[in-house]
């Protein structure tokens, strides 16, 4: 299997290089990051749209678990907000009639991936 070796640099210069596996969440970033260079490939920009809707719905879920155990263990919906980027009230919008654990848990869903890639590659052909 291919991986993809990415070298990120921090606020103080220092260099930090690891390796991507591509089945992976981060990975399909990559594989979306690295579509949006090849303007005259159609199909690949719909691919990379495809990724980019099934890992939106991954991510709404884990935000949905997310605020919800957070609000469980005494966060406030202004924390919450600070959190995403938004407004207490809007926050509280989105999650306040939130019943039940949307969400499979971080470390599931992780797992889950890890051993169901099609997840976010689509069905083997």
């Amino acid at each position: 299997m291919t991986k993809t070796k990415v070298t990120t640099t921090d606020d103080a210069g220092r260099r930090t290089s690891f390796e991507v596996r591509p089945e992976t969440p981060l990975g399909q970033l990559f594989t979306i990051a690295r579509a949006d260079r090849n303007d005259d490939d159609a199909q690949l920009n719909l691919e990379a749209l495809a990724r980019i809707a099934e890992l939106r719905s991954w991510l709404d879920t884990q935000a949905d678990g997310h605020a919800l155990n957070g609000r469980r263990n005494g966060a406030t919906w202004a924390q919450i907000g600070e959190a995403l980027g938004i407004t207490r009230q809007a926050a509280h919008m989105h999650w306040g009639n939130i019943t039940q654990d949307p969400a499979i848990g971080l470390v599931d869903a992780l797992v889950e991936l890890a051993e169901r890639p099609d997840l976010l590659t689509g069905p083997a052909e």
